[in-house]
């Protein structure tokens, strides 16, 4: 019996003779070691594993990538499913700060950020983090800067509103029929704008001032105070003034979104003004004042209410009250009110005529302000703008603008972002919304394991179980999480002192967190059993890997479908796949090991029937690439990587390409640009030699629920298992190759081969056995061609005819599987090579090789 993981293992076979040997390799449990030569790995890794996944209980060869969206873009480096409003987008952001949809398959142009943006759906809303002030995008597909509309210090454009009570302006009193603060916004992105919502200004009356108050931005001009300034925000602050106090008393007022014509601009002088329009009232016409106490004037219709202050002229018989004012102190009904006492006048008016009407002097409303030594900003208005640099009014406007940040994560509904460039150790956190980052014990910051802003520079936030965790730098490393019960409470503390990732390295994989960086791969629960006496990596298999390539443009993705940990660093022409699902115990039993691959994606294969290879009439023994009939191989975009028989080659300059050099260009007046490649060795077409296009991300995320990834030809292209062909038209390469087996004695004869393959559609695979520690050429190799499955239909039949073409091959020596290979090798070590494999439409899967061999004497 066979148990999994199992190790390979030397034993008697009792079904040989008592000479044979047989060695089982059960599906490589321990995934690629590439840090170690050939013959010092253990006999369950591999030397190479490009292309394959790893299932428990063996390998499969991975799923295709298509083309997902149809027009290209600039450089994709975020991707989301985003719902905003009732609607799931997938959004885009690319390297050139474009933000866009994608509408089917079609990439639609949103707007532009201010620069490489993480797209994070909250609320719905998708929030863009661009290392700027932080934007969001809502269901009007417009970019949106976001704001503090929180109550603390930070929610606020302006607030001179808790200063001293040390005066007021009379507003509406005849003279003054506005009384503003000017301000100026605060710097923030520039073509992006936020909407005033929220004034508050002290305020009370004197007399019986009415009508409406109004409170409205204006823009202002400083240079010219003549000029009043259009408003672009006006809403009523109080409907009528009766209503106010005589005591000074805070007023509040929002605006909504109908009160606002135009947003405020960054860097803008603006007036936010209290206006109050009480000019005197229209002259009455009395018919009659009784000499008495009170006096009773007879006034059609008068309109006056009790406190109104009017003004008495042009009267012929109770001239006393001619050019004085008086407080009307009854309304006795709607043509009759009455005044002080007239007993003492010399006569009664009986004449009459238009002589009497409200005086505002009398009745207004006062604004207050505080005094101050010198830049205060108080403005009235009375046909222009007047200033007193002497004076604030308490008055205050929100928002303020929002945080600056790059990346971020939402735990229990809260938003918390960081990288924020001007307080690079702060984790800021919004009031349960993207437009609230103050409001006490709703919103704010918190530092980084101490409360400075610069001392512990965030490096990257995830949430695992209802955890936020914090990971520093590698100028700073650390590892921490948020604690505290509320808000209020919130200190992010120090777990361990040596972890530190990147924002787009790491991922949550459902059960633990994924994180790398430049002394490998780990997870959250690996340092957490270990602490900082970890003494090994997830990685160390692939170490040389990490040591050769990474930098600070590493990028990782999580796909759910197999429990993969995705990891690609720029430089490499591959992408480590880890297998976060199936850990094994590791070979010295010091724990458990996540078996990594390799994936190498092809985006053209040049050396078919539909290319060939001309030589360039400039530089030596270079050649470039032309369809077959001559013409333009239509090679659109500069490609990533060369590959030269499966390995990868340097790109150097066209006209001057040294052997084994690419480059991509036009050096022979051919008027589009193509590949070039030297070989020493001839003309790619003659030689036989295998030239690949090879295809890296940009970057990695989920779009319409499926597991996708950018390309630097500006595409997105989907992991799709129904297909077998790298944009459905091009041969996958996969490439297994085993340890060095060391043979017991000094030399052994490998005298039989088995192998346990299997595909639905059937398959053609090679072989090859190495032997002696040589690798470049293969001692004998053998072709195992695999039926298809007997079930299979005629609508089963996915594959290309040229794919099938194994099947019917009479060249063959067809092998049934799994039967045993007589090989008859000589050797004192052996290698095995599985390669050049042909699908027909399905996966191959390995499971189990046997090796049987018996020693030699000499």
């Amino acid at each position: 019996m066979i148990v999994w993981p199992a190790q390979a293992r030397v034993r008697d076979s009792s079904l040989i003779t008592q000479q044979s040997k047989t060695i089982f390799l059960n599906g490589f449990p321990h995934g690629l070691n590439t840090a170690l030569p050939a013959f010092q790995i253990a006999t369950t890794e591999m030397a190479r594993c490009v292309n394959w996944k790893i299932n428990k209980g063996g390998l499969e060869t991975r799923p295709a990538v298509v083309r997902y969206t149809d027009t290209s873009i600039g450089v994709p480096k975020s991707i989301a499913d985003v719902p905003i409003g009732s609607t799931t987008y997938q959004l885009v952001s690319d390297a050139d700060y474009k933000l866009y949809y994608i509408n089917g398959t079609t990439p639609v142009l949103i707007g532009t950020l201010k620069g490489e943006a993480e797209i994070i759906a909250y609320n719905g809303y998708a929030v863009l983090l661009d290392g700027s002030y932080i934007k969001y995008l809502d269901d009007s597909l417009t970019i949106k800067i976001a704001y503090d509309d929180g109550t603390g210090t930070s929610g606020y454009q302006f607030d001179k509103s808790s200063g001293e009570n040390n005066g007021s302006f009379q507003l509406g009193n005849g003279v003054n029929s506005k009384v503003a603060q000017l301000f100026r916004t605060q710097s923030w992105d520039s073509g992006y704008t936020i909407p005033p919502t929220t004034v508050s200004a002290y305020l009370a009356k004197e007399g019986r001032p009415t009508g409406s108050i109004n409170v409205v931005i204006r823009e202002a001009d400083v240079d010219d105070l003549t000029v009043l300034g259009n408003a672009i925000a006006t809403t009523e602050f109080i409907a009528d003034a009766s209503e106010l106090t005589g005591v000074a008393t805070k007023y509040s007022v929002t605006f909504t979104e109908d009160d606002i014509t135009t947003e405020m601009s960054p860097e803008t002088n603006y007036y936010c003004s209290v206006e109050f329009d009480n000019s005197d009232g229209d002259v009455k016409n009395l018919t009659a004042i009784s000499k008495a106490n009170p006096g009773v004037v007879d006034c059609v219709d008068h309109g006056y209410s009790v406190g109104d202050v009017v003004a008495f002229f042009d009267l012929t018989e109770m001239t006393e009250l001619n050019g004085t004012s008086q407080t009307v102190s009854a309304v006795i009904d709607d043509d009759h009110f009455a005044i002080n006492d007239t007993s003492g006048y010399s006569a009664a008016e009986t004449t009459g005529g238009d002589c009497v009407q409200k005086k505002a002097s009398d009745n207004y409303v006062y604004v207050y302000y505080s005094t101050v030594t010198s830049g205060g900003s108080a403005y009235h208005y009375d046909g222009w703008w007047y200033t007193d640099s002497t004076k604030d009014c308490l008055m205050s406007l929100r928002p303020g603008k929002p945080p600056k940040a790059s990346f971020g994560a939402v735990l229990d509904g809260r938003i918390f972002v960081a990288g924020d460039p001007d307080n690079p150790g702060y984790v800021w956190f919004g009031n349960l919304s993207q437009l609230d980052w103050s409001t006490p014990d709703g919103g704010g910051y918190v530092g980084a394991n101490d409360e400075d802003s610069n001392n512990f520079p965030v490096g990257g936030l995830a949430v695992l179980f209802k955890n936020l965790y914090v990971y520093g730098k590698e100028s700073q490393p650390y590892l921490s999480q948020l604690v505290g019960s509320s808000p209020s409470a919130y200190v992010i503390s120090q777990l361990y002192q040596k972890a530190w990732t990147l924002p787009k390295t790491i991922q949550n994989t459902v059960n633990d967190l994924w994180v790398a960086n430049r002394n490998g791969v780990d997870t959250l629960s690996g340092v957490q059993e270990y602490g900082d006496v970890r003494t090994f990596s997830y990685s160390d298999p692939v170490e040389d890997r990490i040591v050769d390539y990474w930098s600070d443009s590493a990028i990782a993705g999580y796909y759910p479908k197999d429990g993969q940990y995705w990891l690609y660093m720029p430089g490499h022409h591959r992408v480590l796949v880890f297998n976060t699902k199936n850990p094994v115990q590791n070979i010295a039993e010091t724990g458990l090991r996540y078996p990594c691959s390799e994936y190498e994606f092809c985006k053209g294969l040049y050396s078919t029937s539909t290319y060939k290879w001309t030589k360039s009439d400039n530089g030596t023994n270079e050649y470039y690439c032309e369809l077959a009939a001559g013409g333009n191989p239509s090679i659109s975009d500069q490609p990533d990587y060369i590959t030269l028989d499966n390995k990868k080659i340097t790109e150097g300059i066209v006209g001057s390409l040294e052997d084994h050099q690419w480059d991509y260009g036009d050096n022979d007046g051919l008027g589009y640009n193509t590949v070039y490649i030297r070989d020493e060795s001839g003309d790619p077409d003659t030689t036989g030699v295998i030239i690949r296009n090879v295809l890296v991300p940009t970057c990695f995320g989920i779009l319409n629920n499926e597991f996708m990834f950018g390309g630097t030809d500006g595409y997105i292209y989907k992991v799709d298992d129904s297909e077998y062909k790298d944009l459905t038209t091009e041969k996958i390469y996969f490439d297994i190759v085993s340890p060095y087996f060391m043979f017991p004695m000094s030399h052994s004869n490998l005298d039989k081969y088995q192998i346990n393959l299997f595909s639905k559609g059937g398959a053609s695979v090679d072989i090859s056995f190495y032997k002696d520690e040589f690798q470049g050429t293969a001692e004998y190799t053998l072709t195992k061609i695999l039926v298809p499955d007997d079930r299979l239909t005629i609508d089963d039949m996915i594959m290309d005819v040229e794919d099938a073409i194994f099947l019917v091959d009479t060249t063959s020596t067809r092998k049934e599987n799994p039967l045993w290979e007589d090989v008859n090798i000589n050797a004192r070590s052996i290698q095995i090579r599985i390669h050049n494999i042909i699908l027909a439409g399905y996966p191959l899967y390995l499971n189990e090789q046997i090796i049987r061999y018996r020693g030699l004497s000499y």
